[in-house]
């Protein structure tokens, strides 16, 4: 997720590999939808990078959690799922200024629809599938203390995740080092 050097390595390698299958991280009607725009923007996958009704996206959440998941539901949606919609909307206006924006997932789709022969394997849940899953996998107790866990991390009372975001770190910095295999195995 680098912004546009993504979308071209990605189209670089189904070039080079020419695979017969590829598994991307988005949901079978994500997939539906990229594939439509792909046709009616005759393939041109940049986007810009728009801040979302943050209020109006928490309060839907929390809603479909707590009508897919109960209570359990209600936690996951809210402190987990919303909790990154915020710390992402409060990127977007620097990524958009640092970073050359293009959908590395439309150009990843594209890229595998050129390809003779190819299937485009869509490995994600659909969001009321992925809240129902999550909230009986876990006790309310056990949201909160995943909650309060993140919440510790971000205020600086805990040790954050290496991998989470450092304070004055660049996009393109953090994405470089989420790259890197030593950051990843040191992820909790």
């Amino acid at each position: 997720h680098v912004g546009s050097s993504s979308a071209k390595e990605v189209k670089c390698l189904m070039e080079t590999v020419v695979p017969t299958a590829v598994v991307v991280e988005m949901t079978p009607s994500r997939l539906e939808r990229i594939r439509q725009s792909n046709k009616s923007n005759d393939n041109d996958s940049t986007s810009t990078s728009r801040r979302p009704d943050l209020m109006r996206l928490l309060l839907g959440l929390a809603y479909r959690g707590w009508d897919v998941g109960g209570f359990n539901g209600f936690l996951f949606a809210t402190f987990i799922l919303g909790a990154g919609l915020v710390k992402r909307s409060q990127s977007l206006s620097e990524e958009a200024e640092t970073l050359p924006r293009q959908d590395e997932f439309a150009a990843t789709v594209a890229a595998a629809d050129a390809v003779v022969g190819t299937q485009v394997i869509a490995a994600d849940m659909e969001l009321d599938d992925l809240i129902g899953t999550a909230a009986q996998s876990a006790s309310s107790i056990e949201w909160l203390s995943v909650a309060a866990v993140g919440l510790g991390q971000e205020l600086g009372w805990l040790t954050p995740d290496p991998v989470r975001r450092r304070k004055n770190e660049s996009v393109a910095d953090w994405a470089l080092r989420r790259r890197d295999i030593a950051t990843a195995r040191a992820s909790r």
